[in-house]
């Protein structure tokens, strides 16, 4: 079952504050992908933070976080438990090198 969590307020480091999206809902995921396609478009430099955790056999992905920045919003998508559904708006970006 699809589900997304927003966590406001997270505090990382120092007087860094974050939201945080943790979802397997791909059109949750599409639409922030949106959102970081847009805000990024508008930048000079384009730099996208991604860090990949795997299932316990490290043959698939089961969490991909992305983040553009201290100020925007950082995404957590399990996509371990997406029973299979891509999103095609999520590859995409990720295979976009501009």
């Amino acid at each position: 079952m699809p589900f997304t969590k927003i966590f406001k307020d997270v505090q990382a480091h120092g007087n860094t504050v974050l939201t945080v999206v943790y979802t397997n809902d791909v059109d949750t995921v599409e639409a922030y992908v949106n959102d970081y396609k847009d805000i990024l478009q508008g930048r000079k430099e384009k730099i996208v933070g991604i860090d990949v955790e795997y299932t316990r056999d490290k043959k698939r992905p089961a969490l991909i976080q992305l983040s553009i920045g201290k100020d925007d919003t950082v995404l957590l998508f399990q996509v371990c438990a997406t029973f299979e559904q891509r999103c095609p708006a999520f590859d995409k970006f990720l295979a976009n090198p501009k």
